[in-house]
């Protein structure tokens, strides 16, 4: 399955959030927390900020 990216608000860039599904409603709960690959910090993202890499088109 692809993986779920959403932009960091530091940075602007794309990053993973280490989830991988076919949709995002399979997502469990509404905001998630990821350790940031791009600037290290934490962030709390909401299911309707990320896209699946598959679907996304620049």
């Amino acid at each position: 399955m692809p993986p779920v990216l959403i932009a960091c608000p530091v940075t602007g860039d794309l990053v993973p959030t280490g989830e991988t599904v076919a949709s995002l409603e399979e997502l469990e709960g509404e905001y998630l927390l990821i350790a940031c690959s791009d600037c290290g910090r934490d962030h709390e993202w909401a299911r309707a900020e990320a896209v699946i890499a598959a679907e996304y088109t620049d």
